[in-house]
C-alpha cells in the first residue's frame, strides 16, 4: 500500500488491519496519548526516538492480537475520549 502515492505508514496501517486484517500497527495522536499513558512514556512525544518508539510499541501491540483492526479502532476510540 506505502508504493502508492499518498499512502503513509499510518494510513497503510490502517487500512492493512481494518480492511484485511493484517497485524499492521498505526499510530496517529490518539494512539499516542494511549501508549504514553500505558508506558508512563515523558518527553516530546513529536522527536524523532519518541516516535520510533511509539511505532514499535503499537507493533508489539498488534502483533499478538487475534483482531487487529479492532485494536487499532480502539486505541484511536480510547485516545479520541482521553
Amino acid at each position: 500500500l506505502k508504493a502508492i502515492p499518498g499512502i503513509g505508514d499510518y494510513t497503510a496501517g490502517a487500512v492493512s488491519s481494518i480492511a484485511f486484517n493484517r497485524q499492521a500497527p498505526l499510530v496517529d495522536g490518539n494512539v499516542v496519548r494511549v501508549l504514553s499513558r500505558l508506558r508512563a512514556l515523558s518527553g516530546d512525544s513529536k522527536a524523532s526516538e519518541s516516535v520510533k518508539a511509539q511505532w514499535a510499541l503499537a507493533g508489539s501491540l498488534v502483533a499478538t492480537h487475534p483482531r487487529p483492526g479492532d485494536l487499532n479502532q480502539g486505541l484511536m476510540e480510547l485516545g479520541a475520549t482521553v
